[in-house]
């Protein structure tokens, strides 16, 4: 029988974390051998032990294990970019602010963000640079309009700096087919609903005829972030988008990270006039799977008797990038 060498065998387990992160799957029963892992391979593989060590704080953090999402990292706090390669330590360096950012501490995250960009841009590889600057350029961008202190100017900034420039980017993304985009996509519409441009949102809006859809995380957010937009003006389409969100967060591919997402996005067309029978139900078993999250999954639970507004119940059950 052929034997499988410790580091391909880590190598191919990173790739099945970083597939069930992507879906929301919080379950692994091969975490503690990747884990295990780890420690046998630092100081023979340091970059491959680092990209697994990356990918379990993510899982961390899908969990809803904010507090205890940075242990996954704690032996890349102090080491020179060198040990796992300067791209891997900038991803460490956005990390640890993401980390910062899913308790509310951005004025942590912030510094961390920009940290990380920089690192970025001294790569070699034109793609990777790219690549890596837009993905933490985003979370600095959802940081900077969390904090209140940061002035409308400096936010827009930093949403153009991924999108593009506006409104151009906004009439661009509306009608955008490209799977590539959605995070872009969703971005912008984060930034729309919570500290927005009238120009901007109607130029968005007009484009509603070409609205295009995709499958996975996140589209339950865009189209619920559609369905804020459209509100005031056209009731009975906003209850849709939001329920078309549900409907795509509660897919058999999305795991239960996601499943929160959607149950925001039942909760808010409940809000809307659409009554969720089995809400209950849902919310206990997503409970049961979540127990971090208990406290915001009763949020929920509450707001299903007594709705309050939108904006307000996704600033209280999905942290950061998570809405």
């Amino acid at each position: 029988n052929a034997v499988i060498l410790p580091a391909l065998r880590m190598v191919w387990l990173t790739v099945q974390l970083a597939r069930a992160n992507h879906l929301g799957e919080i379950e692994h029963k091969w975490q503690t051998e990747l884990e295990s892992l780890g420690n046998r391979l630092f100081d023979e593989a340091a970059p491959l032990v680092c990209h697994a060590d990356l990918h379990l704080a993510v899982s961390a953090t899908n969990r809803f294990d904010f507090e205890n999402a940075g242990q996954a990292l704690t032996r890349w706090r102090d080491v020179a970019p060198a040990v796992p390669g300067l791209r891997y330590w900038g991803q460490i360096q956005s990390s640890f602010g993401q980390h910062a950012a899913f308790l509310g501490d951005n004025t942590r995250a912030i510094p961390l963000f920009r940290e990380a960009m920089a690192a970025f841009e001294r790569l070699s590889d034109p793609q990777s640079k790219q690549r890596d600057r837009l993905q933490t350029g985003a979370y600095l961008a959802i940081a900077l309009m969390d904090d209140p202190a940061t002035d409308a100017g400096e936010v827009r900034r930093a949403v153009e700096f991924v999108i593009g420039k506006l409104p151009d980017a906004a009439v661009r993304l509306a009608a955008s087919e490209n799977p590539n985009d959605r995070y872009a996509h969703h971005l912008l519409l984060r930034w729309l609903v919570q500290r927005g441009d009238p120009d901007v949102t109607r130029k968005y809006i007009e484009q509603r005829e070409f609205w295009q859809t995709g499958e996975g995380h996140p589209w339950p957010l865009i189209q619920l972030y559609r369905g804020i937009l459209l509100r005031e003006t056209d009731p009975e389409a906003a209850v849709k988008l939001a329920l078309d969100g549900a409907d795509r967060a509660f897919s058999a591919q999305q795991g239960p990270t996601v499943n929160v997402i959607g149950a925001c996005c039942r909760a808010v067309a409940a809000a809307w006039g659409t009554p969720w029978p089995e809400g209950e139900k849902e919310l206990a078993r997503l409970k049961s799977k979540l127990p971090a999250a208990a406290d915001r999954i009763d949020l929920l639970a509450s707001t299903l008797q007594s709705p309050e507004d939108p904006l307000d119940l996704l600033r209280g059950v999905l942290p950061f990038n998570f809405r």
